[in-house]
């Protein structure tokens, strides 16, 4: 019996040391491989029990990407040490993207390029030590290297590419050599305890002052670091424009201060400064760009200048405690999603301007229950105004109002989305105060009416009057009587005209005979010697009491002096000042309804 136990002992025993080593030891796996770019000697290897990945040989690593990652990348959540060695030339894109748990590697003398997203996401790593060999740092190389509080950046690099360490939140300083001639965009966005971004003495491109990142000329701000602890920052006169993420999250800053000599500000340059309650932009700024002060949550009010003529895409969404905003009369479009989510904003302005407003600009502005929407603007964008965001859909405002002239573009934006309509009397560019209100009105309101103005509420009282609008505006003011005659004698005016039955009455009339050449002169501007002779005729050609001209421009031999003498003699016309009537001076639409109103009323 105990011949057979050892046997079995001693069988069992032999089958053991067949068995591969990995089998009775799996804590103990290697894995292997190659990783050298085409013609280059490299191989890794992987230790599980050790953590520790090996590359060994000479030239180039391979570049690797998301949809073919570095052959290692199955067990970057347990890489905790890289060993690179000596003659090796060039760390791959992406190389040791997301090995969580590697807390530092010596990059070996003799690498010049490290790759894009080569350590991208190494949460754990907390200090890099780049040789004076690397010329280059890859986009993203860095970023979201969380832990990382330090990096030695070596004397030969000239580039940094765009993000490179963005999101190295724990960062707190960074020293950009002399040799360094770019960087990318967002190269040190996210990184908020960032106090200062010094730059070595002899760079030719680039400045630090008081740590804070410009051009070398100091006219363009680059960087503002996130973790500056004070509370306000007045730009230095001189900075021609802000770059793209400049002041982008900086939770810090209280208000700052934009010189009139800065002319653009770069995208999301203020994105997320949470803290930031004012700012004073100068009036040298044009355009406020793609989400400049979006999540500005604490930004209260807004003053823009008038120097700015766009608000971009997001310019100033979720800015939550935004309760009011007055916009320039220089501004021409508002952006899509260009105020959403303000949901404190109880008031806007829109001037007359703006011609456009795009898509969900206003969405769920909440509070924000009534707009005037003036003629000017002709294309509002799907879900401009009235909506917000409930529970994943679009739900309307209760109440929403829109007021607007009829057959604007507010009009049909109301109508289509069924919400309330007020309609504006009269023309949004004329007011109380315009000599010309009362006769615009008598005019409108005249039956028949004498005219409509230009467009949907807007008179154009600025046009120059043309031939045949003037004798339009005689025809109506006197009944729209039919002409008695079925042909035009006038080249230039076919019987489809609108103004056709105008043009045939005044020429039976003896208001008008037309042009020496044979014309009407069918949209030539009137003269307001030409418009007062018009009205003189029209009016049976009353004779002036005196002939004796109170205007140097007027001659007692002059074809037009009956008319002008009678029209000042009966308070229509003074003239244009300076003792001139102004007779070769075009006559504006503003002026022509005001002779008329004078002679008619």
């Amino acid at each position: 019996m105990k011949k057979r136990i050892f046997s079995l002992i001693l069988a069992l025993a032999m089958l053991c040391t067949l068995l591969p080593q990995a089998a009775l030891t799996a804590s103990a796996e290697v894995y292997s491989g190659s990783c050298g770019a085409e013609g280059d000697n490299l191989t890794w290897s992987f230790d599980s029990e050790t953590g520790l990945l090996t590359i060994s040989g000479s030239g180039e690593m391979a570049v690797y990407t998301y949809s073919n990652p570095a052959p290692w990348y199955g067990y970057r959540d347990s890489i905790t040490a890289v060993s690179l060695p000596q003659g090796l030339t060039s760390i791959g894109d992406s190389a040791f993207e997301d090995c969580n748990d590697l807390t530092s590697v010596a990059i070996p003398a003799g690498v010049t390029r490290i790759g894009n997203s080569a350590f991208s996401g190494c949460f754990s790593m907390t200090s890099v030590n780049i040789p004076d060999s690397v010329t280059s740092i890859g986009s993203y190389a860095f970023s979201y290297c969380k832990a990382l509080t330090s990096v030695t950046i070596g004397n030969s690099v000239t580039s940094i590419g765009r993000s490179a360490f963005e999101g190295c939140s724990a960062l707190t300083s960074v020293t950009i050599r002399a040799s360094v001639t770019s960087i990318g965009n967002y190269a040190f966005y996210g990184c908020d305890a960032l106090t200062a971004i010094n730059v070595a003495p002899g760079n030719l491109y680039y400045a630090s002052f008081n740590g804070v990142l410009f051009d070398k000329a100091r006219t363009e701000l680059i960087q503002y670091p996130a973790g500056i602890p004070d509370a306000s920052y007045e730009i230095p006169a001189g900075v021609t424009s802000i770059g793209n993420y400049a002041f982008c999250v900086c939770k810090a800053l209280t208000s700052v201060t934009i010189p009139d000599s800065v002319t653009s500000i770069g995208f999301r340059a203020f994105y997320g400064c949470s803290a930031l309650t004012s700012v004073t932009i100068g009036n040298g700024v044009t355009g406020i760009g793609y989400g400049v002060f979006s999540n500005c949550s604490s930004l209260t009010s807004v003053t823009i200048p008038d120097s700015v003529t766009s608000i971009g895409d997001s310019a100033f969404s979720r800015c939550s405690s935004l309760t009011s905003v007055t916009i320039p009369n220089s501004v021409t479009s508002i952006g899509e999603r260009a105020f959403s989510d303000c949901s404190a904003l109880t008031s806007v302005t829109i001037p007359d301007s703006v011609t456009s407003i795009g898509w969900f600009a206003f969405e769920s502005c909440s509070t924000l229950t009534s707009v005037t929407i003036p003629a000017s603007v002709t294309n509002i964008g799907d879900g401009a105004l009235g909506y917000f965001l409930y529970n994943g859909g679009y739900q309307k405002i209760v109440g929403f109002t829109i007021s607007g002239y009829t057959g604007t573009a507010a009009e049909t934006y109301a109508t289509e989305n069924e919400f309330a309509f007020v309609a504006l009397g009269g023309f949004s560019d004329v007011a109380e105060s315009d000599y010309f209100f009362n006769p615009v009105m008598w005019a409108t309101t005249h039956e028949p009416p004498i005219t409509a103005g230009v467009a949907p509420g807007y008179f154009g009282p600025n046009n120059p009057c043309t031939r045949e609008q003037i004798v339009t505006f005689l025809w109506a003011a006197n009944g729209k009587p039919e002409p008695e005659g079925t042909g035009s004698e006038f080249s230039d005016v076919a019987a489809d005209a609108w103004y056709y039955q105008p043009v045939m009455w005044a020429v039976e009339n003896k208001i008008t005979s037309g042009l020496p050449d044979g014309s009407f002169g069918v949209g030539q501007p009137c003269t307001r010697a030409q418009a007062m002779t018009f009205l003189w005729a029209a009016q049976g050609k009353p004779a002036p009491s005196s002939l004796e001209s109170t205007f140097s421009d007027v001659s007692s031999g002059d074809w037009f002096c009956k008319a002008i003498l009678w029209a000042a003699e009966n308070g229509i016309t003074k003239g244009v000042g300076n003792g001139l009537f102004g007779v070769n001076d075009t006559c504006t639409r503003a002026q022509i309804i005001t002779f008329l109103y004078k002679a008619y009323k």
